[in-house]
């Protein structure tokens, strides 16, 4: 981006000299943030740190929590796997973060939501109890945001957001309301807000998408949908979300397009579809993965197929999230 030079300025305060005080990020820690009860931070630091980290904020889906994203990511549900997302963006350099929606409660558990938008003119208040009740949950990221870069060398200037569903739209809202993020990386959930209230960037956000074409939750073409979230209303579809986002950047109205090896023979295919041209070198692309459903790609099928549908292995979305956040880095550092 043009403004990468500007957004690496403006860091330069939150980032620690020889003298500063803040302690490198933990390799592993649950935080709670100040001002928001029952709302914590499950944090992990990479092991070598020389001066402030990037930092990756990772949002749940709807009825979800942070260790259920957690475990969404790691390759087969395991933990230990070195393939997981923190475990990947920490050999990279970054740092990682996974927020708590607001909690549903009662026989829900530990289920919780974020308020991405809608509930306006028969579009689906996403997801839910958070969108009903309005919950500010854009001044909730950004508490968390303060209360790490306060404790931990923690870069304000770089700091990427991904999630599924619910959270991946959560991250479009980021992108909309606030000067928070550098570049995003939804998975499986569109910009809902963009299609029912609006979106007014304050600076374009570079943007990857992934989406299955065979996702029975948050449909491809949009539409009602919703295989776990009830609350009447239609989703907006990925083509419209996307062509609305490569207009925000000033991309060009048509995306080249390159198929990516079908390694797994697992029945889908994958397009990555990458818009030009767009405005101070921001960047645009969608991972479209034909017969996939709504999950993470090379992660944990964490509901049957016949639930949520079906999840490729042709490529790991953890690897193309760093690797595109690396490429959307205003301070860009030695591979």
């Amino acid at each position: 981006m043009v403004l990468f030079a500007t957004l690496a300025g403006c860091g330069d305060g939150d980032r620690p000299s020889a003298a500063d005080p803040r302690p490198p990020v933990p390799e592993a820690e649950t935080r709670e943030v100040p001002g928001y009860p029952d709302r914590g931070v499950l944090l992990f630091g990479p092991a070598a740190q020389g001066g402030p980290v990037p930092l990756v904020l990772v949002l749940h889906g709807g009825a979800s929590h942070p260790e259920g994203m957690r475990r969404i990511t790691c390759p087969g549900g395991d933990l230990g796997s070195p393939g997981c997302l923190d475990r990947v963006a920490a050999a990279a350099g970054f740092a990682v973060a996974y927020p708590s929606g607001g909690l549903i409660g009662g026989s829900w558990g530990r289920a919780r939501t974020w308020n991405a938008g809608g509930g306006l003119e028969g579009w689906k208040c996403v997801s839910g109890p958070a969108c009903f009740a309005r919950a500010d949950d854009v001044g909730y990221l950004a508490a968390v945001v303060d209360d790490l870069a306060t404790h931990y060398a923690i870069d304000r200037a770089r700091v990427f957001a991904t999630g599924l569903s619910n959270g991946g739209a959560m991250s479009y809202r980021l992108a909309c309301e606030s000067d928070l993020v550098v570049a995003i990386a939804p998975v499986s959930g569109a910009n809902q807000l963009a299609a029912a209230q609006g979106c007014s960037p304050g600076r374009p956000v570079s943007t990857l998408h992934f989406h299955g074409t065979a996702d029975p939750c948050w449909p491809f073409e949009g539409g009602p949908g919703g295989c776990i979230d009830p609350t009447p209303g239609n989703f907006v579809g990925v083509e419209a979300s996307l062509d609305a986002t490569a207009a925000s950047l000033d991309c060009g109205p048509v995306p080249s397009s390159h198929p990516l090896p079908d390694t797994a023979a697992d029945g889908m295919t994958t397009t990555r579809l990458r818009w030009q041209g767009c405005a101070g070198g921001s960047r645009l692309e969608l991972l479209r993965v034909s017969g996939g459903g709504h999950t993470w790609p090379g992660g944990f099928q964490y509901l049957p197929v016949v639930n949520v549908g079906g999840q490729t292995s042709d490529f790991e979305a953890n690897a193309e999230i760093v690797g595109f956040f690396r490429g959307a880095d205003p301070t860009p550092r030695a591979p």
